[in-house]
């Protein structure tokens, strides 16, 4: 379909008059603050429920408020070069970020390890001395059997 004959559907007219209450919320204070500043008494013809198909005219308006015209229209965001460059440094600090929490959990993972390590020595070494202390008990036990058999 061609632009110059392009007429809005009745849904996108009422997606347009939501997405016009929201930045008018979100961006001037309210509907009414809207009207004011793009000088209109109000804009409800366009946001009531079954809202009016906006004119050149008032697209023109917004567009000068700062208004994305194209979302309004819409609903999709286009992204300029600016909001790339910024969104593209604030992706690279957040890489460096993660990367520095990356190392430092690598750091942590290997001190684990160590002291996994170092455990499991000490308990080989504990096993290791139980047995040679059962060892000793069992003849210290035979010994005193013994002793105690000659005694009798």
């Amino acid at each position: 379909m061609e632009f110059s004959s392009y007429i809005l559907e009745d849904f996108q007219i009422k997606y347009f008059a939501e997405r016009l209450k929201e930045i008018a919320k979100n961006d001037f204070g309210g509907v009414g603050k809207l009207a004011e500043k793009i000088g209109l008494t109000n804009l409800s013809p366009y946001t009531a429920k079954n809202p009016k198909e906006p004119m050149t005219r008032l697209l023109y308006r917004f567009a000068s408020v700062g208004i994305d015209i194209n979302y309004l229209l819409t609903g999709e965001i286009i992204l300029k070069k600016e909001d790339f460059e910024e969104r593209f440094s604030l992706l690279e600090a957040r890489i460096l970020e993660l990367e520095a929490e990356n190392y430092r959990n690598i750091k942590r993972i290997e001190k684990l390890s160590e002291n996994e390590l170092k455990l499991t020595k000490e308990k080989e070494a504990l096993e290791s001395d139980k047995e040679v202390l059962l060892s000793q008990v069992v003849t210290l036990n035979k010994n005193a059997c013994t002793k105690a058999l000659k005694g009798q």
